[in-house]
C-alpha cells in the first residue's frame, strides 16, 4: 500500500509499453497496479498475486474467482513457453499465446466477460512486479548484501516498466530495494531521482556501509541475457577508491586550469586514462547527458560521441589531453543546448522509420557504430548503486559510475563500478579501471 501511494505521485512511471513488429513505445497508464510475483530457481513463475487499482478504470467484479485463477494460470504457462525468447520479440509472442488461449477458451467467457477479462490480463502483465526474497546474512553487512539480482530468473512480462526485488533480512527489520527500469519510458537519472525520494521517504538503515574497495569476492561475471555463451551479455561490478583520482583531477584544474582556460571533468579524464589502454586505445566512447525539459521539448536524453585518441600528442607538455578536455567540454555545452551535430542527426534518425533502424542496425552496425562509438560510459552521481544498461548499438559494452564518495566498512571511500558485455571484455575492463584507480592515477598524470 506505501508503495502504490508512492508511485502514484510519479507521472513518469504511468506508463505501459506498446510492442510493434519493429519497434516499442510507451502508452499513458492512469493506473499504479503491483503484482506479487514468485519464481522457481530456473526463473519460471509460480504465483501472481495482483493488487490492482482500485481507483482506477475497470470493473472486474464480474469476473469470478475461478476465472481469475484460470487467467493468471493461463499468464504463467504462456510465459513459460517464451521464457527463452529475446527481449526484443518476446511480449509479441506471448501476446499472440494469450490470444490464442482466449480463442480457444472462449467457452468461459459467457454473458461478455471477454472484454473484462482481456482487460484483467493486460493489467496484470503492465503492472509493476514485486519479488521478495531473503537474505542469507544475520546482520545484513557484508558483500552478499550486494550482489545484484538475477533479473534474468524473475524477468518482467515486458509491457511494464517496473521490475522490484525486495530483499529482506533475515529478522525482517530491514529490506534492500532494487529497481529494474525499462528505457523506454524513463532515463537512467530521472529514474534516480525518484529512487533518491522514496530513500528519503522512508528512511535508510542507520550505519549503511558499502564493501571495502577490491574485494574479491566481486571478481565474477553473471550471465543477464537470454543469449548465452559467445553471444551472451555478461555483469560485472566492482567497488573501487576514487579518491586518488579526485586528487588528481583537482591537482590538474589548480595547476593548469587558468593556463588552459579549461575545467578538467572527471568524465573526460576517466576516458583520457582509460584510452592509455589497448583495450580502449582506438574506441569512440558514447556518453549520455540528461536534457533538461524545456517549454517545448521533454526532458530527454543526448550524447557525446568522442574518441580520446584522435587528441594524442606524445610530445606535447600536456600530451594532447586539454585539446581534448576543450572539445569534450564543448560537445557537452552543444548537447545540452541542444545543437551539438550528434543530436541533430540522432534527432531527424528518431523520426525516421522503425524499420530504418532495424535495417541498419542489423545490416549496417559497423558503420553506425563508427558514428555513436561502441562502448557507452555514464555518470550518475547521485546514485548509490547505478546497475549499468546494455545497448544493441555499444556492442562492446557499457560502463556505468555512481557516487564517488560511498561510505565503506574500513572508513574508506568507494565508488561502484558496473559494466556490461561480451564476458571477455568486461573482464579485461575491470582490470584496466583497476588498474587504473590503483596504479596508474598514482603514478602518471596525463600520459602512461
Amino acid at each position: 500500500e506505501r508503495l502504490t501511494q508512492f508511485l502514484e505521485r510519479y507521472p513518469a512511471l504511468h506508463y505501459e509499453l506498446k510492442w510493434k513488429k519493429w519497434s516499442a513505445e510507451r502508452k499513458v497508464k492512469r493506473a499504479v497496479d503491483i503484482v506479487e510475483a514468485e519464481f522457481d530457481k530456473n526463473g519460471k513463475p509460480e504465483s501472481l498475486k495482483p493488487h490492482l487499482d482500485k481507483n482506477a478504470e475497470g470493473d472486474f467484479s464480474k469476473v469470478t474467482a475461478g476465472l481469475k485463477s484460470a487467467l493468471i494460470q493461463s499468464i504463467i504457462r504462456n510465459y513459460n513457453k517464451t521464457k527463452d525468447c529475446g527481449d526484443e520479440n518476446r511480449p509479441l509472442v506471448l501476446k499472440r499465446k494469450l490470444d490464442k488461449w482466449f480463442r480457444d477458451h472462449s467457452r468461459l467467457f459467457e454473458n461478455g466477460l471477454k472484454k473484462e477479462a482481456a482487460h484483467f490480463v493486460e493489467r496484470i502483465l503492465s503492472a509493476v512486479f514485486i519479488v521478495f526474497e531473503k537474505s542469507t546474512l544475520a546482520s545484513g553487512h557484508g558483500f552478499s548484501r550486494f550482489e545484484v539480482p538475477r533479473f534474468i530468473k524473475c524477468k518482467h512480462p515486458g509491457f511494464g516498466v517496473l521490475n522490484i526485488v525486495s530483499r529482506l533480512s533475515q529478522n525482517y527489520d530491514e529490506a534492500d530495494f532494487w529497481f529494474q527500469f525499462s528505457h523506454i519510458p524513463i532515463d537512467g537519472v530521472p529514474a534516480q531521482e525518484i529512487l533518491n525520494a522514496l530513500r528519503k521517504g522512508w528512511g535508510q538503515k542507520e550505519g549503511f556501509k558499502f564493501p571495502r574497495p577490491n574485494d574479491q569476492k566481486e571478481s565474477y561475471s553473471d550471465l543477464c541475457s537470454t543469449k548465452n555463451h559467445e553471444n551472451g551479455i555478461y555483469h560485472a561490478y566492482q567497488f573501487l577508491d576514487f579518491q586518488p583520482f579526485l586528487k588528481l583531477r583537482s591537482e590538474l584544474n589548480k595547476r593548469y586550469g587558468r593556463s588552459a582556460r579549461q575545467i578538467v571533468t572527471s568524465a573526460a579524464l576517466l576516458l583520457w586514462k582509460m584510452a592509455q589502454y589497448e583495450e580502449f586505445e582506438d574506441t569512440k566512447f558514447a556518453v549520455p547527458v540528461d536534457l533538461r525539459a524545456t517549454k517545448h521539448r521533454d526532458r530527454t536524453l543526448g550524447f557525446i560521441f568522442i574518441r580520446p585518441s584522435t587528441y594524442f600528442g606524445k610530445n606535447k607538455p600536456d600530451r594532447g589531453f586539454f585539446n581534448f578536455q576543450h572539445e569534450f567540454n564543448r560537445r557537452l555545452f552543444a548537447t545540452r543546448k541542444r545543437y551539438s551535430a550528434a543530436y541533430q542527426l540522432l534527432e531527424s534518425y528518431a523520426l525516421a522509420s522503425p524499420v530504418m533502424f532495424f535495417a541498419t542496425s542489423k545490416l549496417m552496425l559497423t558503420p553506425l557504430k563508427e558514428f555513436v562509438g561502441s562502448v557507452g560510459l555514464t555518470i550518475i552521481k547521485k546514485a548509490d548503486f547505478f546497475v549499468t544498461p546494455f545497448s544493441d548499438v555499444h556492442t562492446d559494452g557499457f560502463i556505468a559510475l555512481s557516487n564517488f564518495m560511498l561510505p565503506t566498512e574500513n572508513g574508506q571511500k568507494v565508488c561502484v563500478v558496473s559494466m556490461k558485455g561480451p564476458k571477455e571484455k568486461v573482464e579485461k575492463y575491470k582490470a584496466v579501471l583497476n588498474d587504473i584507480m590503483n596504479r596508474a592515477i598514482k603514478y602518471d598524470e596525463l600520459y602512461f
